[in-house]
């Protein structure tokens, strides 16, 4: 709640604190105590995406209205993530896998959550704001939770190419379609901030997402399932899975993102010097190797 309101839209946007506290307090208790996806994780993302939201170019980008809708959309994108991924519903034929018709799963789930809480009379913090900055809102938490799921993130670096053109900067003018492009960069690339971390600390998070990871591998295997590509537990070793991820996933957000703020360029430096610490790692970190 205080990141929030640090940050800067809160005392703008005309919403109810108390009541905005109340659904903080309501949207924490979704989250379970899974090694990565947990409120810990979600508390994370919403600071990484609090500090890009206040660097000037992006400031400048976003109205307070967007900016305030991506922190809710950041603090609520894992609520009820069971520690398992979407391939892992679709495998299971579960019910929310059959209610969302194999599609984004856990972020569907998770923004029917966070608007269900959003009606609790208790926790209408936009009871009291704009009705046309709450329409806006409820279409930015769609778009932003649905961006996290990393299945369409190669169609979101080829749709953030094309509006960035050839230069660097923002287009001008800069149009809501930009906007809403933008905020979805912003949480997709905080989603994924551990990477960038000093070493010691990018390493704690990326052994909780292999601690995952590893787990969902021991049940596909144990149930004939495909063995998703990084959660073999006796095949892969977090310095392999956390450089390839980095390289093939979190670099051109970042590096797109840098082009557009040079801000982030400190971010893109941090990236490098983690592929070359853990492709020069001699620990054998291996999900095979725990208990």
């Amino acid at each position: 709640m205080d990141l929030l309101r640090r940050e800067g839209s809160l005392g703008t946007v005309g919403a109810d604190p108390a009541k905005l506290r109340t659904f903080v307090e309501g949207i924490g208790d979704l989250y379970h105590e899974n090694p990565y996806h947990n409120f810990h994780h979600a508390v994370d993302v919403t600071n990484t995406a609090a500090w890009m939201a206040t660097r000037p170019v992006i400031r400048r980008l976003l109205t307070d209205n967007q900016r305030f809708w991506l922190l809710i959309a950041a603090l609520a994108h894992d609520a009820d993530h069971r520690g398992r991924n979407n391939q892992w519903e679709v495998y299971t034929s579960s019910e929310l896998a059959k209610r969302y018709h194999n599609l984004s799963v856990l972020e569907r789930h998770a923004l029917d959550l966070t608007l269900r809480v959003m009606e609790r009379p208790e926790c209408q913090f936009h009871a009291t704001m704009a009705p046309r900055d709450v329409a806006e809102g409820r279409a930015l938490l769609e778009d932003m939770i649905l961006a996290t799921d990393f299945a369409m993130h190669r169609e979101f670096l080829n749709v953030l190419v094309a509006q960035l053109g050839s230069g660097n900067g923002a287009p001008e003018p800069i149009t809501p379609e930009f906007q809403r492009t933008i905020a979805k960069a912003v949480i997709k690339a905080a989603d994924i901030a551990n990477t960038t971390r000093e070493y010691t600390q990018a390493r704690l998070w990326g052994r909780k997402v292999m601690e995952e990871f590893w787990a969902q591998g021991r049940l596909e295997k144990e149930r004939a399932f495909p063995v998703g590509p990084l959660n073999d537990p006796d095949k892969v070793n977090l310095n392999q899975a956390q450089a390839g991820f980095i390289k093939f996933a979190a670099m051109e957000l970042y590096e797109l993102m840098a082009r557009l703020d040079p801000a982030i360029e400190e971010l893109v430096a941090a990236l490098r010097d983690n592929i070359r610490n853990y492709e020069t790692s001699e620990d054998e970190d291996r999900g095979g190797l725990i208990e």
